[in-house]
């Protein structure tokens, strides 16, 4: 009996062992990443075959101990509390910066108009990850700019990206700034104030392994009623959520298009719907990020932007007084091949000019 018991015993346990290296296994790839584009980072197992065997699962390096921890879906704020950005900036992100915006060809009989929804695909093809210094990331993003109801001067950022980390891992991210434009001109003040202002209201990290580091994928911005929805797709038709946030009931349910020009102002344009590549801190390496058919929904039909030009970070005016970036990511040029909405940014010996038209 005392035999039989102990073979028992030595079965169960080659079971339990056997369990715990599958699951081991299993779970090989949820290897924590720290990455400076957040603090706080959400991080889930994309890689198809894990995501069948188990469920996404949302986790947070914690720094101080190392460990990984879980948290909840809406813990998505920096360390828990908003950022504010000091009135004299006039940038949301000290980051070096290129891009391109939507003109108002679109628009007409006006130069600006609204969505519902944009989209676009954005990939690396081509770059190795290990290329970018440890720390620094490369990321694609949209940028659209949304309007108050009530408080006059009163302006939003909402962005979508897709991110390259040194270690091969993906990110998408969800990103929303409230702005006050302020009277820098001596104007008349706005609702929200003399002195202008940018507070972050949310930001979210979804971090993705398992994929090639060239993987196309799709971000969406969506405006409903009642939030402001994030989704990814990597084939342009099947979509999967990964954020949504409620913004402040003023908050015109639309997203801005086109051009508007601002009197009195620095650029004296401000640009409503802009795409663009920018990293931590600019680095020399082989990459390239490449933007296919920027596009938005409005009056039920999808429809890629018609004409793009270049811009540079310095320049990236949503509003009259805030911009994206403060500096250009100098030694970035251009791909492309008008008249098809797609170009892809890369690192070269010269600088792509500004106010180029890369198609349209």
């Amino acid at each position: 009996m005392h035999l039989n018991l102990r073979g028992a015993q030595l079965r169960i346990l080659a079971c339990i062992m056997l369990v715990l290296v599958i699951f081991a296994g299993v779970l090989s790839g949820w290897v924590p990443v720290y990455a400076s584009e957040e603090q706080n980072l959400v991080l889930v197992n994309a890689t198809d075959m894990r995501a069948a065997i188990l469920p996404p699962v949302l986790m947070r390096l914690n720094n101080a101990t190392g460990i990984v921890e879980s948290v909840p879906y809406e813990a998505t704020l920096y360390n828990g509390s908003r950022i504010t950005v000091a009135a004299t900036t006039g940038s949301l992100y000290n980051r070096p910066y290129i891009g391109g915006y939507m003109t108002a060809n679109g628009c007409q009989p006006n130069t600006y108009c609204q969505a519902s929804e944009v989209r676009a695909a954005i990939s690396f093809p081509g770059t190795n990850p290990s290329s970018i210094p440890s720390g620094n990331f490369l990321e694609g993003t949209v940028n659209l700019q949304g309007e108050d109801n009530y408080w006059n001067g009163r302006d939003y950022a909402v962005r979508a990206a897709h991110v390259l980390y040194p270690n091969g891992a993906h990110g998408l991210v969800a990103d929303m700034w409230q702005t006050c434009e302020g009277a820098p001109y001596g104007l008349v003040p706005p609702g929200c104030g003399y002195t202008p202002g940018a507070t972050e209201l949310m930001a979210f990290i979804l971090v993705i392994y398992g994929l090639p580091a060239s993987q196309v994928i799709y971000v969406r911005i969506q405006t409903t009623s009642t939030a402001i929805n994030w989704l990814y797709s990597y084939d342009g038709n099947t979509w999967m959520q990964y954020k949504t946030f409620a913004p402040p009931s003023t908050f015109i349910r639309a997203l801005y298009l086109g051009t508007r020009t601002i009197v009195p102002g620095p650029y004296y344009t401000a640009f409503y719907y802009q795409f663009g590549v920018w990293a931590q801190t600019a680095f020399q390496a082989t990459f390239n990020v490449k933007f296919q058919n920027p596009s938005y929904y409005r009056n039920g039909v999808w429809t890629a932007i018609p004409t793009a030009q270049s811009i540079w970070g310095p320049h990236t005016f949503f509003d009259e007084t805030w911009t994206y970036s403060s500096a250009t990511w100098y030694y970035v040029n251009a791909a492309y091949p008008n008249p098809s909405p797609t170009v892809t940014f890369y690192w070269s010996g010269s600088t792509l000019p500004e106010n180029v038209r890369l198609w349209g």
